[in-house]
């Protein structure tokens, strides 16, 4: 929400876009102002901390801008190295900033399916910007709705 405004008063309050139509993907011109879009997830957010065992747990943080724009490409396991702050054992704490990467994706690859889950799940339910766009396209007259989310849409 705050970089939303911050972009509204740096570069202007509405975001142009090109629309394209799911039947005839011709596309349309469309100017979104920004004050209509929402952060979805704010009043239920997933918890951070997720437990492995009785003694273990993991401390997720948000993606950062930079993970944001490569989650493409990324795969779940790669999403939730990179998304990862610190591992409780017991009474020890370990910071993933000091493991190798190798050592952070071997640590998750070697993580319970049910774990995995838990995390799939707080990646789903964090916080989001979106806007919902339903439209009749002028070209062929079917009626669309479009999803504009991610931080990629408003930022990049």
């Amino acid at each position: 929400d705050l970089f939303l405004k911050i972009r509204a008063k740096s570069v202007g309050e509405t975001a142009d876009f090109t629309l394209t139509c799911g039947k005839c993907e011709k596309t349309t011109p469309y100017e979104l102002k920004l004050d209509d879009v929402k952060v979805i997830g704010l009043e239920n957010p997933p918890d951070k901390f997720i437990k492995i065992s009785e003694d273990m747990g993991v401390q997720l943080q948000w993606p950062t801008a930079l993970v944001t724009s490569q989650i493409e490409e990324l795969t779940d396991d790669e999403l939730i190295a990179k998304c990862i702050d610190y591992v409780v054992d017991g009474e020890e704490t370990f910071s993933v900033a000091d493991e190798t990467p190798e050592e952070v994706g071997s640590f998750v690859e070697d993580l319970p399916l049910v774990v995995m889950d838990k995390m799939r799940d707080f990646f789903q339910r964090m916080p989001r910007i979106e806007h919902i766009v339903e439209y009749k396209c002028p070209h062929c007259e079917t009626e669309n709705k479009i999803n504009i989310n991610g931080y990629e849409h408003f930022f990049g």
